[in-house]
Parts: C-alpha cells; structure tokens; sequence
C-alpha cells in the first residue's frame, strides 16, 4: 500500500517486476526471504509463549488421567470402543470378529 501511495519502490513492486520479467534468482530470492522471516517471527512467538506461560514445557507433557466413568454411560463406552477396534481391524486389514 506504501509502495502505491508514495510511489516509492519495494519488495512487492520488485517481485511483480521480477515475475513480469521471468527473474527466477529475484523470485527466489524473495521467496526464501519471506519463508526465513516467517521461521524466525515463530520462534521469537515460541520463545516468548515459554516465557509467559512456564506450563508450557519443551518435553512431553504428562496426560492427564480420565475422569471416572459412571456406571450410567458404560454401554456407550462399549459402543465407542467396539466402533474404534472395528475401524482399527479395517485400516490394517484384519477382519473384523464375528
């Protein structure tokens, strides 16, 4: 927008150019610039998520534990679980128990 509005030159006219002129090293160029400042605008966010929020932590994370199942939501469990071993059985190719 600055570049339209001030008519001054920068990397957006330069990668128009560039892609009008069939420039590959320029468009590269530009590319590789854009991919290393998206890397290391996310690792300063990382880095800083770290620092605000000290749970976050670098290794695995202990799971936390199921809450008790009630006796009332069982058959659904079941359900759940038979649907989940059958899907299993398919995907590596075993047949399914009858």
């Amino acid at each position: 927008m600055t570049e339209t509005i001030f008519a001054w030159p920068g990397m957006g006219k330069l990668l128009i150019e560039s892609i009008i002129n069939l420039d590959k090293p320029i468009i590269v160029a530009y590319l590789l610039l854009i991919v290393l400042l998206f890397v290391i605008i996310n690792l300063v966010v990382d880095i800083t998520l770290f620092g605000a929020r000290p749970e976050v932590r670098l290794s695995r994370s202990r799971r936390r534990a199921a809450p008790p199942a009630d006796a009332s939501d069982a058959p659904a469990r079941a359900a759940v679980s038979g649907l989940a071993a059958r899907f299993a059985d398919r995907c590596i190719g075993r047949a399914p128990p009858r």
